[in-house]
């Protein structure tokens, strides 16, 4: 099933580089799985509670970049992993996270625009659907409007005589029918049930015997184990 979009204001934009950003300057009450949560963006449309300036200050600074987990769908801003990080490391955090986005628009995202931004340490959050993402120049999504399946543009890279090239740029606004594009043209996002918070956890429960997950733990994250199991129990009961 594709994500409806569930508010009556819109909170993406289309970009005709990037595909599509946030529309700037908003603090609107988004409804989500696990109740209504506040999203506020910044002039630069991503979301922030603060513009992203170019020179660093006496903290340290990170940039992150990502899709819908890094923008963080769901929950307010503060309440992100990304910031929950700075918190930790008392960084200052640039979250440049987009949902419905790419590691190509990522890429993009921080040529364009993030380059020039002082930082410390740079992090591109790449999730496993965006493996199928970067392959294509469409995602389906549901029209707020009508209720109609459609296909929104975004720009990605082909590999020709060993280089990367750009296509799809500038990104076209219109936004064909999906039922009238071939199949594999186009990515068709897949919502999780997320109630309680357990929505990615299922997933990862369904694909893995827990013996097997916990050893993948120990290995790249020891400190984490006991709660990530723990929440993997409970989700499974």
């Amino acid at each position: 099933m594709i994500q409806p979009s569930t508010t009556h204001r819109m909170i993406l934009a289309h970009h005709p580089r990037f595909g599509q950003l946030y529309v700037p300057g908003i603090n609107a009450r988004v409804p989500g799985p696990a109740g209504p949560y506040f999203l506020k963006t910044n002039g630069q449309g991503f979301r922030s509670d603060w513009e992203f300036r170019r020179e660093k200050g006496g903290k340290p600074r990170i940039l992150v970049f990502g899709d819908s987990y890094t923008a963080g769908d769901g929950v307010t801003n503060r309440d992100r992993f990304a910031e929950k990080l700075g918190d930790t490391y008392g960084a200052e955090v640039f979250n440049f996270g987009v949902a419905g986005t790419g590691t190509d628009q990522h890429l993009m995202i921080f040529e364009e625009i993030a380059k020039s931004v002082a930082a410390d340490l740079i992090i591109f959050a790449v999730a496993v659907h965006n493996i199928d993402r970067i392959k294509v120049g469409y995602r389906e999504y549901i029209e707020r409007t009508t209720g109609e399946r459609v296909l929104g543009a975004k720009p990605f890279f082909e590999m020709v005589n060993g280089r990367l090239e750009l296509r799809g740029v500038p990104v076209p606004i219109e936004r064909p029918r999906a039922a009238d594009a071939e199949k594999g043209t186009y990515e068709q996002p897949v919502v999780h049930d997320n109630e309680g918070g357990f929505g990615l956890i299922n997933k990862v429960r369904d694909g893995l015997r827990l013996r097997q997950f916990d050893s993948t733990i120990e290995k790249l994250a020891p400190d984490l184990k006991p709660s990530i199991r723990a929440r993997l129990l409970k989700a499974q009961n």
